[in-house]
């Protein structure tokens, strides 16, 4: 009996061993994405109300939304339309035309349209 406690407490000891080494090398394993979400969560958790928190995350998700269902798989097209010179013949400039697609609000902006809300408003939202 004292035998089989024995090797089961070194089975255990081996099972601890593998479980920490496990965990240590997904540890070391972090991609940049890892790293990117960890740098959003610190910028979140600075914000001064749970309002501009809860906007910047739901802004964040719409863009993850909007990615998964393919919106940014290919670069904006923009047209190019060469202007000539007519004397002689040479390209004097170009220009690209612009391309309207909706472009999500910046941080800044966000932080700037809160700074103007009501007082009641903010204090909803405020953290306790």
């Amino acid at each position: 009996s004292k035998e089989i406690e024995d090797k089961s407490q070194d089975v255990f000891e081996m099972m601890k061993s593998i479980q920490k080494s496990r965990m240590e090398r997904e540890q070391k394993n972090l991609d940049e994405f890892d790293v990117f979400g960890d740098l959003v969560a610190r910028k979140l958790r600075v914000f001064r109300t749970r309002y501009a928190q809860c906007t910047v995350q739901n802004l964040i998700s719409n863009l993850l939304y909007e990615g998964e269902m393919g919106k940014y798989d290919e670069p904006p097209q923009r047209n190019f339309y060469p202007l000539y010179d007519n004397y002689h013949g040479n390209i004097s400039s170009a220009s690209t035309s612009n391309v309207s697609y909706s472009n999500p609000p910046s941080v800044q902006e966000v932080l700037e349209s809160t700074s103007n809300i009501d007082v009641s408003d903010y204090l909803q939202w405020k953290d306790p």
